[in-house]
């Protein structure tokens, strides 16, 4: 059986830090990103954000993990303190080039009156081994 994507074969976590840009709405706003299995923190203009995924996939090749993320402060794309996180990624051994989306889920009818652009980063990252 194949460990998920957060774990590796030993039992380690997952281990990535990383930096990129969002490349929609806030087009080339700077972030920083942390992941240790799981537990997820992106830094990004004056803002952090931290949450839990559930990860799947394998630890080379596509993975992708889908959660919620608490921010520090809300911005013009993000309105809610509260949001979802869907990330998806492609690794090798040592780098991965990630994608994530936060938002709140207007779409779905979560907080219709709050700003929601949400914010889509595109980073890569390095794994630790």
């Amino acid at each position: 059986m194949l460990p998920f994507a957060g774990q590796a074969a030993g039992g380690e976590l997952d281990l990535r830090a990383g930096a990129g840009v969002d490349i929609i709405h806030a087009q080339g706003m700077a972030v920083a990103s942390l992941k240790a299995g799981p537990l997820t923190m992106f830094a990004y203009d004056e803002i952090v954000g931290v949450g839990l995924t559930k990860d799947f996939g394998r630890r080379e090749g596509w993975n992708s993990g889908l959660g919620a993320l608490v921010v520090t402060d809300k911005s013009a794309e993000v309105g809610t303190h509260l949001n979802f996180l869907l990330r998806l990624s492609y690794c090798h051994r040592h780098a991965c080039l990630s994608y994530a989306h936060i938002s709140h889920g207007e779409g779905v009818g979560i907080a219709r009156d709050r700003p929601n652009a949400g914010l889509n980063f595109l980073f890569l990252e390095y794994r630790h081994q």
